[in-house]
């Protein structure tokens, strides 16, 4: 499943407080500010949704346990692709929200399986 633009920016505000923190994960609180919600349980949730989706993973019962994935660039490509093909969004619009992260690994990625996608449709 394709990130949604504030599961994508949970994800990025998660990526870079760990890296300016030097490897300590934000707390369920920090994050409810930093993206604007109500409630932490609503943090909760986008976190449970990253990990369901293999972008992070936690350990049950500890405070500060995000650590951020590296999933295989290929699966995630391709989850892109499929589920924009499903959902009936352009591939320009897919494209573009897969080149956000930081891997250039992915964006190749996504290149590949949008041409074979493409030649499927063909």
């Amino acid at each position: 499943m394709a990130l949604t633009p504030r599961q994508a920016e949970c994800l990025n505000f998660v990526r870079e407080y760990i890296d300016e923190m030097r490897g300590v994960a934000p707390s369920l609180e920090e994050i409810r500010v930093a993206m604007g919600l109500k409630t932490k349980s609503g943090a909760y949730r986008y976190l449970s949704k990253l990990e369901e989706n293999g972008y992070i993973r936690r350990q049950p019962y500890v405070i500060r346990s995000i650590e951020v994935c590296a999933p295989d660039a290929l699966d995630i490509a391709h989850k892109h692709v499929l589920w924009a093909l499903t959902q009936g969004i352009s591939m320009g619009d897919v494209m573009e929200s897969i080149f956000r992260p930081r891997t250039s690994d992915l964006k190749q990625a996504v290149i590949e399986v949008a041409l074979v996608w493409q030649d499927l449709e063909e």
